[in-house]
C-alpha cells in the first residue's frame, strides 16, 4: 500500500473532556511527514461521512453499520485499554486488525491505586469521616493503622498496570502476589512472591490485605468477585477495582460493605457509567468512589499518540504491530 494512498480518520470528539488538551498539531505535522492524509472528526456525524474512505481509524468508537460501511477499513487503534465498545462480531471476524493504548496509563493507575491501599491502610477512610462529622475520634479506636510493610497485595492480572503496581508495593516493603492466565510461569519474581492461575483465586484472597482487579472483562471474568469471593475476604481485607466495573457484582458488594464482609473497598470503575445518583453505592462510608479516572494523567496524549505514530510507521512498512488485540479472546 502505497503511503500517499493511506487515509487515516481521526475521532477527537469536541464534547469529551479528555480531548480539550487533543494533539491536533502534531497530527498536522506527522501528516506531512509520513506522506498520508490524515482527518481529523470532531463529532460522530463527521466519522459517518467520512469512515467509507478510510484505511486507518483511530477512535474509541465505532458502531458496526458504519464499519460495514469502512471497505477499506485495514487498522483500528483505540486510545485507550478498552475496546468493549467496538468489539462487536462483524469486526471479530474481519481481517482488520485491532490496536489499544493498554500501558500507557499503567504508571498514572499504578499510583491512583497505591494511593487508595495507603487511604485504607492508614486509616484516612475513618479521619475523614470524622472530620465531616466534626468529631476527634483516634482512628485506632475503630481500626488501628497499618504500617505498609505489613501488608500484601494481590494482583489480579499482571500486565503493565500489575508490574508497575507491583514495583511500587515491592518498594515499599509490602509482599507481592498475583494470577494471571499462563499458570505456572512467574516473570518477574523479584517483584512476585507467587504467580498463580485463573484457578487461584481463592489462595491469592487468603493471602492478600488488598485485593486489586486489573484485568479485561471476558466471559470468565463477569462478576468474578462475588458474594463467594467477598464473604471470603472477610473484614480484615479490601478490594480495590481498577480493571471495569463488569468485574464486581455490585449487589454483593454493597451488601458486602453494610454486613462487613470486608474491610472497605475502592472503585473506580463501575456497571454503570456514569454511577447514578440514586446509587446506594454513593452512601457507603468504607467505600472509595473516585469517576473512573485512575488513567488520567498530563502524559496520557504524549504516550498514545506516541504508540499510534510508532505503530503508523510499521504499519506502511509492512510490520507487526505494538499492542495487538487478539479480537477472539477480546483482549
Amino acid at each position: 500500500m502505497s503511503q500517499r494512498t493511506v487515509s487515516i480518520l481521526v475521532y477527537a470528539p469536541a464534547s469529551a473532556p479528555l480531548y480539550r488538551t487533543f494533539p491536533e498539531e502534531l497530527f498536522r505535522q506527522r501528516q506531512a511527514e509520513l506522506g498520508v492524509r490524515i482527518t481529523l472528526a470532531r463529532s460522530y456525524d463527521e466519522v459517518r461521512e467520512a469512515i467509507a474512505e478510510a484505511d486507518v481509524y483511530f477512535g474509541s468508537r465505532l458502531q458496526p453499520e458504519e464499519f460495514r460501511r469502512a471497505r477499506r477499513l485495514r487498522w483500528i487503534h483505540v486510545p485507550s485499554a478498552g475496546i468493549e465498545k467496538l468489539l462487536h462480531p462483524d469486526l471479530v471476524a474481519s481481517d482488520c486488525l485491532l490496536t489499544n493504548s493498554r500501558g500507557c496509563m499503567a504508571d498514572a493507575v499504578a499510583d491512583h491505586t497505591l494511593g487508595a491501599i495507603i487511604y485504607f491502610a492508614r486509616g484516612f477512610d475513618l479521619a475523614v469521616a470524622g472530620q465531616q462529622a466534626r468529631r476527634w475520634e483516634p482512628v485506632a479506636q475503630r481500626r488501628m493503622p497499618m504500617e505498609l510493610a505489613d501488608l500484601s497485595v494481590g494482583l489480579v492480572g499482571f500486565g503493565e498496570i500489575g508490574r508497575a503496581l507491583a514495583t511500587r508495593c515491592k518498594a515499599l516493603g509490602m509482599r507481592v502476589f498475583a494470577m494471571r492466565r499462563q499458570k505456572g510461569v512467574n516473570p518477574c519474581p523479584d517483584l512476585v512472591e507467587a504467580m498463580w492461575g485463573p484457578d487461584d483465586l481463592d489462595r491469592l484472597i487468603d493471602a492478600s490485605t488488598f485485593v486489586v482487579l486489573a484485568v479485561p472483562v471476558v466471559s470468565d471474568t463477569h462478576h468474578l468477585i462475588g458474594e463467594r469471593e467477598l464473604k471470603r475476604m472477610g473484614p480484615g481485607r479490601f478490594l480495590i477495582n481498577v480493571g471495569r466495573g463488569q468485574l464486581v457484582d455490585e449487589a454483593a458488594l454493597l451488601r458486602a460493605l453494610r454486613e462487613g464482609w470486608i474491610g472497605g473497598a475502592a472503585l473506580d470503575v463501575f456497571e454503570q457509567e456514569p454511577l447514578p445518583p440514586e446509587s446506594p453505592l454513593w452512601g457507603q462510608p468504607n467505600l472509595l468512589i473516585t469517576p473512573h479516572i485512575a488513567g488520567q494523567t498530563p502524559r496520557y496524549w504524549e504516550r498514545v499518540v506516541h504508540l499510534f505514530f510508532r505503530n503508523l510507521e510499521r504499519f506502511l512498512a509492512g510490520e507487526p504491530l505494538e499492542r495487538l488485540v487478539d479480537k477472539k479472546r477480546g483482549y
